[in-house]
């Protein structure tokens, strides 16, 4: 999937499109007690919560390709034997009407997951007439070729609301609010198959993650047998061990690094309308350091390097840098630079002491208050 399928997908969640046919779903506590299992056809849901779980259902599809949102493949070997596979494949197939096969997928879940506290399983049939793409680029909605039936889950936290005081009406009084139990938006969940080019693809699952650090776990690959993708933090740290490597001794000149992350911003900016996340190979990022004024030529083992670093993963640009701005810190101190005002910073030697230096062309104010520069 890419964020034009995304993007395309996510808006059939609401109530003119219907295009959830079944929703199931399965509450259970921290010690995988199951509490309530339940099944309903969607148009039976009421109108006041037929959008809440539209809400935390499409919530799986938010977030960025590459940040949040994952394409985990399945190889042939997985799919031919591999458990999990099957069960994604006949719970799809059965529309979710299925009781045995419903519980063999909670308690797999359920298994796997690292709990703290209580969770919800949501899970949904859902069904989209994909409509033709015409000469012009638009979507033809009175035609379609082809319908994409597809499984949306979502892991939920449910929670207690939070303690207080509260009116009553009835009483006409302030007293002690009524605690319940409160599903909040998911932490985790998949789509499956995956709506890749527009289409089936029964090889792939979409899994979303509500904080890319979540990837590090064990859970995708206990619970549906799948490789974990890199996090962004691990993408960025792997890349500034690179860079820091290729200097060898020396430290990189400020300049340098100014030029490395311009160049990445204009690439990234460059693939802006790109579907498909964009990623570096190895002598793509090898490249953008020369580019950027990094002699990448003095390091005779830069292949050696990169695989130690970063393995033989390709990096996603808009994980290694933050596009908007430069960070520095020096001790304690932290200065944020927008990339448009790079310019004015500079590193120089001033009476024997390295010095940031910031062009200050304009007025200055410190904790909000105009100071002047003597």
């Amino acid at each position: 999937m890419n964020k034009k399928d995304q993007a395309e997908l996510k808006k059939q969640f609401n109530r003119k499109n219907k295009c959830i046919s079944r929703i199931c779903g399965c509450y259970f506590d921290i010690d995988g007690n199951k509490k309530l299992s339940y099944g309903s056809n969607f148009l039976n849901i009421p109108e006041e919560e037929d959008v809440k779980y539209m809400k935390l259902l499409s919530a799986v599809l938010s977030g960025r390709m590459g940040k949040l949102l994952h394409n985990c493949g399945y190889d042939t070997n997985e799919e031919m034997h591999g458990d999990m596979h099957r069960l994604l494949m006949a719970l799809r197939d059965s529309e979710l009407k299925d009781e045995q096969l419903l519980e063999l997928f909670y308690d797999r879940i359920i298994e796997k997951l690292h709990r703290e506290g209580n969770y919800l399983i949501l899970l949904a049939y859902c069904m989209y007439d994909v409509p033709v793409k015409g000469e012009d680029g638009f979507l033809q909605a009175e035609e379609s070729d082809s319908t994409y039936r597809y499984l949306v889950c979502a892991i939920c936290p449910v929670k207690l609301s939070d303690s207080g005081l509260s009116y009553n009406e009835e009483h006409n009084s302030i007293e002690s609010r009524f605690r319940d139990w409160i599903v909040d938006m998911p932490e985790r969940g998949f789509l499956f198959p995956a709506f890749t080019d527009r289409g089936t693809d029964i090889h792939t699952l979409m899994y979303y993650v509500k904080k890319s650090g979540m990837l590090s776990d064990d859970f995708l690959a206990e619970a549906f047998g799948l490789g974990a993708p890199v996090p962004d933090k691990e993408e960025k740290a792997a890349f500034q061990q690179l860079v820091s490597g290729l200097a060898e001794e020396e430290k990189i000149g400020m300049e340098v690094v100014s030029g490395i992350h311009e160049e990445l911003a204009r690439s990234i900016e460059a693939h802006r309308e790109d579907a498909a996340p964009f990623e570096l190979d190895r002598q793509e990022v090898k490249n953008l350091l020369e580019r950027g004024g990094l002699d990448v030529s003095a390091c005779s083992e830069f292949d050696e390097l990169y695989r130690a670093c970063c393995g033989p993963h390709k990096l996603t640009a808009e994980n290694i840098v933050e596009n908007k701005k430069m960070d520095i810190r020096i001790r304690d101190i932290r200065v944020s630079v927008p990339k448009e005002e790079a310019g004015y910073v500079e590193t120089r030697i001033i009476d024997g002491k390295k010095c940031l230096v910031i062009t200050a062309d304009d007025d200055m104010t410190v904790n909000g208050v105009p100071v002047r520069i003597d």
